[in-house]
């Protein structure tokens, strides 16, 4: 059998360009201690913490292969991350690392909400759920129905244990946690809400929709013990009315909501400034201060007064109304009415410089400075600072995230010869990247580039411009050198000749131009030095419009592919057609020729590839590369292997030998612009519409081309699993709270191992079972004792020998965020075998947490054939009452725990109570002498007069 050919696999380097994803939102984390000065943004799937005060990026928190839709920080020094698949991701600032993945949603999770103490977490999605989790215990508590569409925000009202929802339906929802049933509902709006925020004290919900007004609702919670006889009453009655009913409907009227804990009035509206629909609503803890974010570049900024503060603004009010009534002829006196602008006072709004933002985020002091960053669609971040105390203009800028990354997507890129630095051109500048140090070393504003290109030594870079210009720039002074008038129109193409003392360039002007590189004084004679210019030699006109050229490597042929749909293969020398490549069936955007210039590779907007012989100009094979149009094909160096990316968003490795792809890598979210490979073929840079550059390194693994596609099939289907439809649990009754995992790959993993433990299991219990019979067996008949039964293989990795340690520990290694999935899957003889092994867990008195949860879960799910059934009657009876024994002892541990730590930390008060007391004694002390100090300096002095 003959030797596979070998290839070495490429794999995801670093991310450059990016300083916050426009899809992301941006959030001040706490961190060591400090506020303020830490921000959070989604940089496409990674999180990046940027240090505002110095401008820097502080560190990074890597994600997975989806982009990043929202992030919320929580008191805990912890992040959670929610992604365009549904999945949420909880972060532990401190240690970087990921503390569990949820994975409930089927489409881009859109909000996040912690509650008071960070301990749990709602988040709602583009599926129109909202899901609860556990973050102690890593699992899933709830899933909540009754919205219809995108869920905008959720929040909590902690002093009640109330969950707060809008959508994109029109309503706001307030869900009961401890029943998990949504008991009141908001119709009064008629727009999509697309954001609200809770104050502070919880006095207040203010919504934002489409419209250019605020609402503004009165939060009142009804206590029991304020209401009548009568009332009581009748709020039995209608609860017990809404038992009897199986389905509510969602749409019904806030006046039938009335009976239960609380009370939400519209009290009134703020009329906004701005025209555009609000995109985010901040609030600040501190200050009670909120801010009201639109599409464009103003953010406006409101505070909320206490009730004695608006009690005075509302009597300085009554008393100006009063005393214009008596200055009015007729003297008919007037009454003020306590309103919204009572106790709501606008501030100066802020300002971005850029023309649409896209996410802000708001902090505010205890002295009342307020920081306020601002993500803008150009890819940067603003911090402004103003003090919410002070009624004048404070608009500050006191940090700007510029020089890290591009304002638009870069367009073209280009290695040096000494695979050190990457050039990237885009709409409004062109930028030098070190590929070791990912730092950008230079900056040099120019035209809207198209194409650019390192001139030989590396020291200047030329740049192909949409006005048709060709701009050449000093890389080490970062300054342009010269602008040549190119072409009429948009250049396309510039492509460095092998000789390297010139370059072409192509234009939609229907030309191809020869340049030669020149070296001309600058300045008079006098001055010493010459700076780098072209000159045109030579032009070769077309039919048609030009939107790719190339040379061959061996400097005898010249490609030229146009709007025709065709390429033309031209001699060098003297400019005659010698080839005609037909075929494709949309133009070709880009093409190159191998090293050998033996094959010619072309990409087309009609999605194929196709490779030619320049012997002879035929196709050899024409490979249906993309699932959207090529944009970039390149060929590494001294190989017949090359690179295509796409519309798409993949990059792809090819054999133009067999024509076999080799490996796609994912990491783009959008279309992909441009390829660009190093000379020894061991880094490849590629730029796209999600503003990323990504490199990508060679690493010295093999690769083979049957495993590649097999983990491709594992990849597709566990994809499908993911996104199937939800399946029916047994045991959920309500339609509005329901399990909130979803069915993943993992979990069916999981499963199997859980299956394969049990076989291993059961075949364990029964061989000690039978030797200990053989044992008892052989002592009777005085014969030598059997030989022990040989342990499993499995049991050996785990760790143990005995039978129950070894399923315990089976499961403990299921993720809690996906046992219940895992239980879901088991078939009913695996059930059974399970709720018998859990009998003998109880016993050994370890992860009675652990068991009892897997224990209650599968009595719900599986309560008819389990009761149903005369093998499991009498496990169930035992387990009954070991379970509430061990259930109990765990409880009164925990119990006297708590209360020991209750102890020690009054204790622990009492001292620094002490202490302070003490302390202030002593500055009481030390201020009295030296009163008595200088009193007596004094008396000395007039004694000596």
């Amino acid at each position: 059998m003959g030797l596979t050919k070998q290839y070495l696999r490429y794999v995801p380097g670093s991310v450059l360009n990016v300083i916050a994803s426009a899809n992301s939102n941006v959030k001040f984390i706490k961190y060591d201690g400090q506020c303020g000065r830490f921000v959070a943004v989604g940089a496409c799937d990674n999180v990046y913490i940027w240090d505002t005060r110095k401008g820097e990026k502080f560190f990074e928190l890597p994600g997975s292969k989806h982009e990043v839709s929202i992030i919320e920080s929580s008191k805990n020094n912890t992040l959670a991350v929610g992604y365009t698949d549904g999945a949420i991701r909880i972060f532990d600032l401190k240690t970087c690392e990921c503390l569990v993945t949820f994975s409930g949603h089927k489409r881009e999770v859109t909000s996040l909400g912690f509650d008071e103490k960070g301990l749990r977490l709602a988040s709602g999605s583009k599926d129109t759920n909202v899901c609860v989790w556990d973050i102690v215990g890593e699992s899933g508590i709830v899933r909540l129905s009754g919205h219809k569409k995108r869920v905008s925000q959720v929040r909590w009202l902690n002093s009640g244990n109330i969950l707060v929802s809008s959508s994109d339906d029109m309503l706001v929802k307030f869900f009961d946690m401890a029943t998990n049933h949504c008991f009141k509902t908001l119709t009064s709006h008629r727009q999509e809400i697309l954001d609200f925020v809770i104050t502070f004290d919880e006095r207040y919900l203010i919504t934002g929709t489409k419209g250019s007004e605020l609402k503004v609702f009165k939060l009142t919670f009804v206590n029991d013990e304020e209401l009548t006889d009568e009332q009581k009453n009748e709020k039995k009655r209608r609860k017990l009315k809404r038992l009897e009913e199986e389905k509510k409907e969602d749409d019904e009227d806030e006046a039938d909501d009335e009976e239960d804990i609380l009370k939400c009035n519209l009290i009134g509206t703020i009329l906004r400034q701005q025209s555009s629909h609000v995109q985010n609503l901040l609030l600040s803890p501190i200050g009670s201060v909120f801010a009201c974010q639109g599409k464009d570049s103003t953010i406006e900024c409101f505070r909320l007064l206490d009730p004695e503060e608006a009690q005075k603004r509302f009597a300085k009010r009554q008393k100006k109304v009063a005393k214009r009534a008596r200055e009015t002829e007729d003297g008919m006196p007037e009454t003020a009415i306590p309103g919204i602008s009572d106790e709501i006072i606008r501030l100066p709004s802020i300002t971005a410089t850029g023309k649409k933002t896209k996410s802000a985020d708001l902090h505010v002091e205890p002295n009342g400075d307020a920081k306020l960053v601002i993500l803008l669609a150009t890819n940067s971040l603003e911090v402004h600072g103003f003090n919410i105390y002070k009624k004048e203009n404070q608009n500050g800028i006191e940090t700007r995230l510029l020089n890290q990354g591009h304002r638009t997507e870069a367009r073209s890129l280009a290695f040096s010869s000494d695979n050190i630095a990457v050039a990237s051109a885009s709409a409004e500048s062109v930028k030098i990247w070190g590929r070791a140090s990912l730092q950008c070393i230079r900056t040099m504003p120019c035209d809207h580039a198209s194409c650019i290109l390192f001139v030989p030594g590396d020291r200047h870079v030329l740049v192909g411009c949409k006005s048709g210009n060709i701009q050449i720039f000093d890389i080490a002074s970062g300054s342009l050198l010269d602008e040549v008038e190119a072409h009429s129109e948009e250049v396309k193409s510039l492509n460095l000749s092998p000789d390297q003392r010139g370059f072409i360039s192509g234009s939609l002007d229907k030309t191809v131009r020869f340049w030669d590189f020149q070296l001309v004084k600058k300045g008079d004679e006098n001055t010493p030095g010459k700076v780098l210019t072209i000159n045109c030699r030579q032009t070769l006109t077309c039919d048609d419009a030009v939107l790719c050229a190339c040379f061959s490597p061996d400097h005898r042929l010249v490609a030229v592919s146009t709007s025709d749909f065709t390429v033309k293969i031209f001699f060098v020398d003297t400019l005659k057609l010698f080839l005609t490549l037909y075929g494709h069936k949309l133009p070709v955007v880009s093409m190159d020729i191998s090293s050998d210039s033996r094959l010619i590779i072309t990409g087309s907007e009609d999605r194929n590839v196709k490779i030619w012989g320049l012997d002879f100009g035929d196709c050899h094979k024409s490979l249906f590369a993309h699932d959207d149009g090529i944009t970039s094909v390149h060929f590494v160096a001294k190989t017949h292997m090359f690179f295509s990316v796409g519309k798409d968003g993949k990059l792809k490795q090819w054999d133009a030998d067999n024509f076999e792809r080799i490996i796609t890598l994912d990491g783009h979210f959008g279309p992909i612009f441009s390829v660009a490979i190093t000379l020894d073929g061991k880094f490849v840079a590629t730029s796209g519409m999600d503003r990323s550059i990504r490199l990508w390194e060679r690493t010295n693994e093999p690769l083979v081309l049957e495993d590649e596609r097999e983990t491709e099939r594992e990849e597709a289907e566990e994809g499908a699993v993911a996104t199937e439809e939800g399946r029916i649990v047994p045991g959920d009754q309500s339609a509005e709270a329901t399990l909130p995992s979803k069915k993943t790959a993992e979990a069916e993993r999981a499963a199997e191992r859980l299956m394969e433990a049990l076989d291993v299991y059961d075949g364990a219990v029964k061989d000690w079972i039978e030797y200990k019979i053989q044992c008892k067996s052989a002592e009777r008949k005085k014969k030598p004792l059997p030989v022990q039964p040989q342990v499993h293989p499995l049991m050996l990795v785990y760790g143990t020998k005995e039978p129950n340690r070894f399923l315990l520990e089976s499961l403990r290694r299921i993720k809690s965020s996906e046992l219940e999935e895992a239980l879901l899957v088991l078939p009913m003889d695996y059930v059974t075998q399970l709720l018998i092994a859990l009998e003998k867990l109880l016993e050994d008195e370890v992860e009675v947490e652990l068991i009892s949860r897997i224990l209650f879960f599968l009595l719900r799910l599986h309560h008819g054939p389990v009761t149903g059934s005369p093998q499991l009657s009498e496990v169930i009876e035992k387990l009954k009452f070991k379970a509430e024994g061990k259930i109990n002892l765990l409880r009164d541990t925990i119990g006297f725990n708590m209360a020991a730590l209750e102890f020690l930390q009054r204790e622990i008060e009492e001292k620094e109570a002490t202490q302070l007391f003490l302390d202030a004694t002593l500055k009481a002390r030390d201020k009295r002498k030296k009163k008595n100090r200088k009193d007596l300096a004094i008396k000395r002095a007039v004694l000596s007069l």
